[in-house]
């Protein structure tokens, strides 16, 4: 193996060993204080909240924190977490109710689950007796880094979530899904991924039939 490749190599792995030892944080993704940039405002009282449905999560495989993967050298891979140490499903949910919030609405932020069932969520977000109860699913979400070594330098973020509007009697009032890899631009993921993750949150909430359902 070429001795500049082996270098880079063990470069890689002594990073990915200060990350995993806690002293890599700034290597972590950041997912806190985004705001999508809605264009309507509203006044209707909404309950939001996120459930965690992705099967790595639920299984006990990753931990709710977990954002991603960041590849060594030899491509090993070793897991991100959110930089706030909260659950990726709450700072979701934070992400929805203070773009809302910011446009006029008022929200009550219900605590994320992480199982298969919304049932128990969506009892308790109408407890809140909220107008309108808005639920993200999130199916998969998780971004996959890759270094020059391994390639050519990106990510990819592996995106599938499912954004639900109903009335308090729980009565579908409108959806949007997004399923879909993006191909991000080469970079650290901490610089690269907070970026899409307020274009895809836009892009959810900006969805003339979410609009329509929270008027």
């Amino acid at each position: 193996m070429n001795r500049y490749v082996k270098m880079f190599s063990l470069f890689s792995l002594m990073l990915a060993a200060w990350m995993l030892a806690g002293c890599g944080s700034s290597y972590r993704i950041n997912y806190s204080n985004v705001k999508a940039d809605l264009n309507y405002s509203g006044t209707r009282t909404v309950a939001v909240g996120v459930l965690d449905k992705r099967p790595y999560v639920i299984s006990g495989e990753n931990d709710p924190r977990f954002v991603g993967t960041m590849r060594g050298g030899y491509g090993n891979p070793f897991d991100l977490w959110t930089t706030s140490d909260l659950r990726l499903s709450d700072e979701m949910a934070s992400t929805m109710a203070e773009s809302l919030r910011g446009r006029g609405f008022k929200v009550v932020l219900t605590k994320a689950f992480v199982g298969k069932d919304a049932s128990e969520m969506l009892a308790e977000m109408k407890t809140t007796g909220a107008q309108r109860l808005v639920l993200m699913v999130m199916n998969d979400w998780w971004s996959n880094y890759y270094p020059r070594s391994f390639g050519a330098e990106k990510s990819e973020l592996i995106i599938d979530v499912e954004l639900k509007v109903m009335d308090n009697s729980r009565k579908s009032l409108g959806s949007k899904k997004l399923k879909e890899i993006v191909n991000v631009e080469s970079g650290w993921p901490q610089d690269t991924i907070p970026g899409w993750y307020q274009k895809k949150m836009t892009e959810l909430l900006n969805d003339k039939g979410i609009q329509k359902a929270l008027k």
